[in-house]
C-alpha cells in the first residue's frame, strides 16, 4: 500500500511536477486556501480545500483532515502555517515535514536569522534594523521585510542617500523598523535544499544555481558546488534541526558563501530534488532506517518553467 502525504500550498509553481514524480509512489494530496490556484493537471479527488492559517480552526481542522485520510506524512509549504503547526506537533499522529519550533521561529524573522548566524561565527551579509543607523553599511544594499516571503516589497537602494529618501516615503504608510537593510554580496545566487531526518541528521544538501528568478526561481539547475555544499553543512552542523529547508545565498567569484535567507519549509525547487532522485518523504519513513551519509543525487538537473494556458467552458 502507498504511503499518503498532503502538501500544503498546493497552489504553488512546484506542485504539478511534485505530483508527476512522486505520485507513482506515494498517494499525493494538495491543499490550499484557494483550490482554484491548483493546476488542474492534479486531479480534483487529490486537491483539498484548507483554511487560512490565520483561521483559529486551522490545526484542528488540518488535524481532522490528515485523520480522515489516515496520512502518514503532512508537508507545509506557507509560511504563515509554518510555526502554528510546529508548535502543534505533538497533538499530530501524522508525521509533519518540518524543521523544530524554535528553528522556524528564528529563521521567519530574517533579522533573527543573520543575527543566530552571526552569533555561530557564519559568515553573512550585515543586516540592521532600516530605522536605525546604518551609515557603516557598504551600498548596494537591499530593503526588506523582517518577516514576508516571495520577494514582497524588496527594493534595491544603491546609495546612502537613496536609502535615506526611501525610509522617509517608507515612513509615511508603516514602520521602517518591521523592515531590514542589508548588503548585497555580489554572485551567483544558489538556493539549496537542506533535507534532515528526525534525528536532525544532515541526509541531502542539493544545492540549485539559479539563472532567472522573478519572486520565485524560474530558470536554475543542479550544481553541486563544493563550497557551497560545505557551508550549508557547516550551517546545519551548527544550527540543526530535523526536517526540510532551503537556505538562499550567494557565492562570490572567490568563493565565499553568504546566505542572507533560511527558509524554515520545502521551496518551490523542490521538485529539482525529486528530478534529481531525491525522496524527501522516505527519509521520514518510519519502516525504514535513514541513512547517516549524505545521499547523491543526479548533477546538473534544469528546470524551466513556462506559461501554461488553461481555458475551460
Amino acid at each position: 500500500m502507498k504511503r499518503k502525504a498532503l502538501f500544503t500550498g498546493g497552489g504553488g509553481s512546484g506542485a504539478e511536477a511534485i505530483y508527476r514524480y512522486l505520485s507513482p509512489k506515494y498517494d499525493l494530496f494538495f491543499g490550499d486556501c484557494d483550490t482554484e490556484k491548483i493546476n488542474p493537471t492534479i486531479p480534483s479527488h487529490r486537491v483539498i480545500k484548507l483554511p487560512l492559517a490565520s483561521d483559529p480552526t486551522f490545526t484542528p481542522q488540518v488535524q481532522s483532515i490528515c485523520n480522515e485520510l489516515s496520512l502518514d506524512f503532512l508537508v507545509p509549504s506557507v509560511d504563515e502555517e509554518l510555526l502554528t503547526l510546529a508548535s502543534s506537533f505533538d497533538q499530530f499522529t501524522t508525521r509533519l515535514i518540518l524543521p523544530s519550533p524554535s528553528f522556524v521561529e528564528t529563521m521567519l524573522d530574517k533579522l533573527k536569522m543573520i543575527k543566530t548566524l552571526f552569533a555561530e561565527n557564519i559568515l553573512a551579509p550585515k543586516t540592521l534594523l532600516f530605522d536605525g543607523d546604518f551609515s557603516s553599511l557598504t551600498f548596494p544594499c537591499i530593503c526588506k521585510p523582517r518577516v514576508g516571503r516571495g520577494s514582497r516589497d524588496i527594493t534595491y537602494l544603491h546609495s546612502r542617500n537613496e536609502a535615506f529618501k526611501f525610509r522617509d516615503y517608507l515612513s509615511l504608510s508603516t514602520n521602517p523598523g518591521l523592515f531590514i537593510i542589508q548588503e548585497c554580496a555580489k554572485g551567483i545566487e544558489y538556493t539549496v535544499q537542506m533535507i534532515a531526518d528526525a534525528e536532525a541528521c544532515l541526509q541531502t544538501v542539493l544545492p540549485v544555481e539559479v539563472a532567472v528568478k522573478r519572486g520565485i526561481t524560474i530558470d536554475a539547475r543542479v550544481n553541486k558546488n563544493e563550497a557551497v555544499v560545505n557551508a550549508c553543512q557547516a550551517i546545519h552542523e551548527k544550527i540543526p534541526t530535523p526536517g526540510i529547508y532551503n537556505i538562499q545565498l550567494i557565492l562570490t567569484s572567490d568563493e565565499r558563501v553568504f546566505p542572507f535567507e533560511i527558509n524554515p519549509r520545502v521551496s518551490t525547487t523542490l521538485c529539482l530534488a525529486l528530478a534529481a532522485g531525491i525522496d524527501p518523504l522516505g527519509v521520514f519513513d518510519a519502516n525504514l532506517i535513514a541513512p547517516k551519509t549524505i545521499l547523491d543525487y543526479t548533477d546538473n538537473v534544469r528546470i524551466q518553467r513556462f506559461w501554461h494556458n488553461h481555458i475551460s467552458v
